[in-house]
């Protein structure tokens, strides 16, 4: 097994910083994402969130509590967890259909890393009675048991 140098964050903006002015994160913005260099080979990451909060794009009611995962394999890159967090929360003054929100980030994520492949999936909390998930992938997603319910993830 090949050692890897400790991670390189001299490149990192918000992570450590002393104050983190949240108030400017309130706006979509996918230029707050930061990337690091993959620790190795072979390796799958997994983020998952239930404080996603959206605006209906017509009535502007919020959707609260959403369940975002995030699973990918990175080529050379990897998000930085904080920058992920800060843009997540671009999308509290939003107005996007979940459909379009699990794309964009999706093709934001896809943009920063690279990676070999990629699937967001999004969870909206029932809204009148109906609730759902839309998946966005990017390449060749090898993964089974990999729903917003489910901890074990196995590559097929």
């Amino acid at each position: 097994m090949n050692e890897k140098p400790v991670s390189d964050t001299k490149n990192l903006k918000s992570l450590g910083a002393v104050k983190t002015d949240y108030a400017k994160d309130l706006e979509y913005n996918p230029d707050v994402l930061e990337k690091f260099d993959a620790p190795g080979d072979n390796l799958i990451v997994k983020f998952t969130t239930n404080e996603f909060t959206s605006l209906c794009p017509r009535t502007h009611q919020p959707d609260y509590g959403a369940n975002i995962t995030l699973i990918y394999a990175p080529i050379s890159h990897c998000v930085e967890s904080k920058s992920l967090k800060q843009y997540y929360m671009g999308y509290r003054n939003r107005g996007d259909f979940g459909e379009t929100i699990a794309c964009t980030i999706r093709d934001d994520l896809v943009k920063l890393l690279n990676p070999m492949w990629l699937r967001v999936i999004v969870e909206l909390k029932p809204r009148g009675g109906i609730g759902w998930t839309s998946f966005a992938d990017f390449g060749q997603v090898k993964l089974e048991g990999v729903n917003g319910d489910q901890q074990n993830i196995r590559i097929l």
